[in-house]
């Protein structure tokens, strides 16, 4: 059987051990945060460059039938001063 003196110095290893657990613990829960906390700036980014991307597909798509409204308009004027020449 354990003397009393014994017990006491099983239960302060105990509680040291407890302390870096929680030690442990604390600090692994900081680190997710800070993970957490990185990862919605990355998901900002991400957003915000998919924002982007699709505004700069709209303005293209917007570009591209401008130009082709314009050379038919172009093309147009060329026939009717082509009909005109004749």
């Amino acid at each position: 059987m354990l003397s009393n003196n014994s017990l006491w110095a099983v239960i302060e290893q105990l509680r040291a051990e407890m302390e870096q657990i929680e030690t442990r613990y604390e600090n692994a829960m900081q680190s997710l945060q800070e993970v957490e906390i990185e990862n919605a700036k990355q998901k900002q980014i991400i957003e915000d460059h998919l924002q982007g991307a699709k505004y700069n597909k709209s303005r293209n798509e917007r570009d591209n039938r401008e130009d082709k409204a314009e050379e038919r308009r172009q093309h147009e004027k060329e026939q009717e001063e082509g009909d005109n020449h004749e």
